[in-house]
């Protein structure tokens, strides 16, 4: 097993450095930068919109981003947040207009990805034009994952409440006095699953099952569901050891940012951080490649 794991790491690595795999991490943060404001306003307006309020979404969002960025540098998201802020509560109705100006505006960044995808993997499909359409579907499964994930919380409190005020409760309570204390005490235990979901290990598992899809849909579905949860794994893990790691770089290259940058050096270190998690995604790319090709963990894709 060890064997192989080398195998892979290697034949990915070596994948990655052949197909430049840093230059089209620098380009797709290139695009992260155009796009992030848009790609934002439209992730906020349109689940603020499921979920009836757009203020707290905005504010869970760039709260679940926080935890995959590296606290060494929190102050770009700040900025990011109070540009969003400035058109997302400005006058002015959420039209079909401007939701089609903002989509198109997204795309651009999933334009560089498949562009990406296309480089490494040699397959001409990329090019196509459904690529656009494809995008649009990534959009909307983000979404509608963003609007579960911020309602499992109300779900969970809605529950909590269903099964400790109902008639049946109500009944024993009326009919046993020496019961209700019990109940209350059992009222009031979430056995942890508020802190889970609040927790980085949940997010963490959120994040490494959307982006086994999100490889198994890049594929197009020719890699099997254990092949992009290789992908997803390697991803997540170097995210989860990058952030923990960032603060090294950040330490020796601090004081010559600062002397160079003055007080826009932490846009610098986040923008760094954005072209280390391309690299990351483009190395999971290449992953999954090297899976496809060699034939490894197929059967799943064959039955």
């Amino acid at each position: 097993m060890l064997k192989k794991i080398l195998n892979l790491t290697q034949s990915s690595l070596k994948l990655f450095q052949e197909k430049r795999g840093t230059t089209l991490a620098s380009s797709s943060t290139f695009y992260i930068l155009l796009t992030i404001v848009p790609f934002c306003l439209l992730l906020i307006r349109v689940v603020g919109i499921l979920i009836g309020d757009i203020n707290s979404t905005q504010t869970q969002i760039f709260e679940l981003l926080s935890r995959f960025f590296p606290d060494v540098a929190p102050e770009i998201l700040s900025q990011i947040q109070t540009t969003v802020k400035g058109p997302l509560f400005a006058a002015g109705q959420f039209t079909i207009l401007n939701f089609f100006i903002l989509l198109v505006t997204s795309l651009s960044f999933f334009n560089s990805i498949w562009n990406g995808l296309f480089l490494i993997t040699e397959d001409k499909s990329y090019l196509k034009f459904n690529k656009h359409l494809k995008g649009i579907f990534v959009i909307g499964v983000t979404i509608v994952l963003l609007s579960f994930f911020f309602f499992l919380p109300s779900v969970y409190f809605y529950i909590g409440k269903v099964l400790t005020n109902n008639v049946v409760i109500n009944f024993i309570s009326e009919s046993f006095p020496t019961l209700s204390g019990s109940s209350k005490y059992f009222s009031q235990v979430n056995f942890g699953f508020l802190y889970f979901i609040k927790s980085n290990f949940f997010h963490a598992v959120i994040f490494s099952v959307f982006f086994a899809f999100l490889y198994r849909w890049f594929f197009s579905w020719k890699i099997s569901l254990k092949q992009s949860f290789v992908g997803s794994i390697i991803f997540s893990i170097l995210i989860i050891l990058g952030k923990n790691l960032f603060w090294i770089y950040f330490m020796y290259v601090r004081e010559s940012l600062m002397r160079n940058y003055g007080d826009y050096y932490t846009l610098i270190v986040g923008i760094v951080w954005l072209y280390m998690t391309m690299s990351f995604f483009y190395f999971g790319a290449c992953v999954c490649t090297v899976l496809l090709k060699n034939e490894i963990l197929t059967k799943s894709v064959r039955e």
